[in-house]
């Protein structure tokens, strides 16, 4: 009881702003009982009014890691965390405290109606960051999650989003939201701010004047402060050039900040400077301008008006500093923008060494925090935090790909701890490895690259697609696409921009693509709604296509001709990347080892600089983007071509069932009996050897799919340059290569062979891919059928042909007879 009468004590002084006493109160229950959580976190909500900003986020950190907060203020502590994280300019990790919160509110549907507070508060460190794009856009859902709320009514966050826009230069919208404000709003503070920012000020004198008459300060949000008013009262008089009624609005704003947590002090020492100069008054105006920049100096505003008095008053070198000091706060605060070439690629900036040590402390406190609270923190977040911070220090770092190796250490901590059950650690994995093969490639930009560096590229870049591959692969086996969507959007809202970081765009773009391939994928799986077969043709064909002209994108960027060093070409580097490329889980297949240990034993043959030239002309012909699009166009037009072939395979759940029954039935059945039923149980126990080995499991149509991945990259080795014009010319080629191989083509394609069984109850009843892609009869749209032999359309159905062989039939029949198609029935 004592305690809590001691904490009610302090509540009471907090409420007559007495914050002093406040504090003593507090200080002197947690000196008798230092784990009571919510004394810190009342001591740290009086520290915020006290703007003691650093002791309130200590308070709070504390707060949080012990056990015993009350929960109505679990969200409440991230909030007033963040909150005061803002005003100590520690940005990026308070926009870590409001992705938090928001968390929090989408878990809880009681706690959804606050979520359009904290994304409002994100909204204002985007804004405070120059990164007004970013702030309009939390300021739209800002918008639209605080429908009935007392904010809409008085459409503070219009206001907000108004001045974003006109940030921007877009001043139309921006006059929509502030005409918007003074249209519905009542409170005569936020009106006052709309009218000051479109430039009426006699009219925002006039809601100002109405605040400051006794018992009419009636603003509901956000505690309308006296010195805020006053300040924004002056800031009218000033543009309407009347400075002595600036000047005492300011001074008294001056008198009220120093005993309020509104904390504007130095933005009203500013206004009082330029009121000062305007007034002729350059001393008194020196004098704001520098205790401005003391209590906060990152005002680049401030740092250009100091320059321009010093320049009148002829310190001409105090001039030239304050300039600098301007242009460099002004660029610090700029997003970067990427210089985006076959890869994922930025410049490096020049290594800043006072961000360098800035993300040293914000590792050296939260490891700090993990050593005295290891038995209330989560270890895994732990190693995800110190990941997240190694790998931003490694922008500025002298030796990045060391940082960046330290980091993955640390993801890979985070997952085994969490026994490999989170999608985000293994995404943050694959932007790591993104982040080394470009560094690497960095290193070696104009000199040459040792063998056992090149194969370190190819292992990280190979590696980041591979990886991203496995995890598309489950969405298209599960149907569920909601968690890596959900997962890619946390590591775009992640991407600190308070500081130039390359990792954080390489992880922007990254994830960008990655959405807008998922989300191309998902629209295409519709077309296929009635048919499970056809939807995991497509998936896993879609996402093959993707992986392997994001692979000549790379091996043609230009960081495998420095690799002079050793026995292998250029050409044969490309062969060995995309070799490794399409030699993993959960294909598991050998053809592309088969494909490329042809072709890479017999280079000089294939003619290695044709085939090196037809790679380089290809990757220059699109953007991640258009490659895509044409990986989808191919992959809906063989999946709607052979979609009787399709049809005839299990699906992954049908398999799943089969391997159910024969488990069940095993006991009774004798696998000697005859050859189909040795086939089945060799069948059973391969994938029972890829569960003990915890090996992926390939699937029928999977295997399907790869080999034609194995004739897609057979093609390869016979293109030349003048083959290729546009995009579409890969297309038609690549459907080409599928349907109808060249002789040249037929010794590698049959070393690609493996059985695979149909969907039916004939146990001896398997093709072979070749058959697939090869034997189908194809059927035209005047019901003409043309195949290479009769039996063919009965065993194995027909196709649809491309459009290249409608073409043919009309005009040109006996092409087709070259490729072996005669015609057997024409209705």
């Amino acid at each position: 009881m004592a305690t809590v009468a001691r904490i009610d004590t302090g509540l009471e002084y907090a409420r007559n702003k007495l914050y002093e006493d406040a504090e003593k109160e507090f200080t002197s229950l947690i000196t008798g009982y230092s784990t009571n959580a919510d004394a810190f976190y009342y001591r740290g909500c009086v520290y915020i009014h006290l703007s003691e900003y650093e002791k309130a986020i200590n308070d709070f950190n504390v707060a949080i890691s012990l056990i015993n907060l009350s929960p109505k203020y679990e969200l409440s502590v991230l909030y007033k965390r963040g909150y005061a994280k803002i005003k100590a300019n520690q940005f990026d990790s308070a926009l870590d405290d409001y992705r938090h919160y928001l968390k929090q509110c989408e878990s809880d549907t009681k706690l959804k109606n606050l979520m359009h507070k904290g994304l409002f508060q994100m909204g204002i460190i985007y804004a405070a960051l120059n990164q007004y794009e970013s702030a309009i856009d939390h300021f739209t859902k800002a918008i639209y999650s605080s429908a009935n709320t007392e904010e809409d009514k008085q459409k503070l966050y219009y206001l907000y989003r108004g001045r974003a826009y006109a940030c921007c230069a877009n001043y139309t919208k921006a006059q929509e939201d502030l005409n918007l404000v003074l249209a519905q709003s009542k409170d005569s503070f936020i009106k006052g701010c709309a009218y000051n920012e479109l430039g009426q000020h006699q009219d925002a004198l006039r809601e100002f004047d109405s605040l400051t008459k006794p018992n009419e300060n009636k603003s509901k949000l956000a505690e309308t402060f006296n010195d805020h008013i006053l300040f924004r009262r002056g800031v009218s008089y000033g543009c309407l050039k009347k400075h002595e009624e600036a000047l005492r609005d300011f001074q008294h704003a001056l008198q009220d900040s120093a005993q309020s947590a509104s904390n504007i002090t130095d933005r009203i020492l500013f206004r009082k400077g330029m009121s000062n100069m305007a007034l002729d008054n350059p001393h008194q105006a020196l004098i704001d301008f520098n205790q401005s920049t003391e209590l906060k100096k990152n005002q680049s505003d401030v740092f250009y008006a100091r320059s321009m008095l010093h320049y009148t008053l002829g310190r001409y070198d105090a001039a030239v500093y304050d300039q600098y000091k301007a242009m460099e706060l002004e660029r610090r605060s700029l997003p970067l923008a990427s210089d985006h070439k076959t890869t994922y690629y930025t410049d490096k900036n020049d290594i800043n060494h006072n961000t360098y040590i800035y993300y040293e402390n914000r590792i050296h406190e939260a490891k700090n925090l993990w050593k005295n609270n290891k038995n209330t923190l989560n270890e895994a977040d732990f190693h995800r935090l110190i990941a997240e911070y190694l790998q931003k220090q490694a922008s500025y770092s002298k030796d990045p790909l060391t940082t960046y190796k330290s980091a993955r250490g640390h993801i890979q901590s985070a997952r085994t701890l969490s026994h490999g059950s989170q999608k985000k650690d293994y995404v943050d994995l694959i932007v790591n490895s993104l982040c080394l093969a470009q560094w690497l490639s960095k290193k070696y930009s104009s000199r040459n690259m040792p063998v056992s560096d090149i194969e370190k590229y190819i292992k990280c870049a190979v590696g980041s697609i591979k990886d991203m591959s496995n995890l598309l692969d489950k969405c298209v086996l599960e149907g569920d696409w909601s968690n890596i969507i959900k997962v890619l959007h946390n590591q775009q809202y992640k991407s600190n921009i308070q500081h130039k970081c390359y990792f954080d765009i390489i992880r922007i773009e990254y994830t960008r693509d990655q959405l807008e391939k998922t989300g191309m994928i998902q629209k295409a799986m519709k077309y296929f709604d009635d048919s499970p077969a056809q939807q995991e043709f497509y998936g896993f064909l879609v996402i093959r296509l993707c992986n392997l002209f994001d692979g000549i994108r790379m091996a043609s960027s230009g960081i495998l001709s420095h690799s002079l060093e050793g026995n292998l070409t250029k050409a044969s580097w490309i062969f060995k990347l995309l070799g490794e490329l399409f030699e993993f889980a959960p294909v598991g297949s050998e053809y592309g080892k088969k494909v490329f240990g042809l072709c890479e034993s017999g280079l000089k043959k294939l003619d290695e600089t044709r085939i090196e030239n037809a790679l380089n002309h290809i990757a220059i012909l699109g953007d991640q983007t258009t490659f895509n699009e044409t990986a989808n166009a191919i992959a809906i037009e063989l999946t709607t071509m052979y979609e009787n072939q399709i049809k005839r395979f299990p699906t992954k759940t049908e398999e799943d069932r089969t391997d159910a029954t024969d488990s069940n039935q095993q006991k009774l059945n004798c696998c000697s009996k005859c050859a189909s039923c040795f086939k089945r149980c060799g069948q059973c126990l391969c994938r029972q050897k890829s569960r003990l080995l915890n090996e992926a499991e390939q699937t029928t149509i999977q295997t399907i799919v790869e080999y034609g991945i194995g004739l897609f990259l057979i093609c390869l080795t016979t293109l030349s340059a003048k083959d290729i014009k546009n995009l579409i010319d890969i297309q038609n080629v690549f459907v080409k290569a599928v349907c109808r191989p060249s002789k040249m083509n037929i010794p590698y394609a049959l070393a690609l062979v493996s059985e695979v069984k149909l969907k039916n109850d004939k146990e001896d009843e398997y093709w072979n891919p070749y058959d697939f892609f090869r034997r189908p009869a194809i059927c035209f749209e005047d019901k003409t059928v043309v195949a290479r032999n009769e039996r063919d359309q009965e065993k194995f159905g027909c196709r649809k042909p491309t459009s290249e062989e409608e073409v043919l039939l009309k005009t040109k029949p006996t092409e087709l007879e070259k490729y072996g198609f005669k015609i057997i029935i024409n209705k």
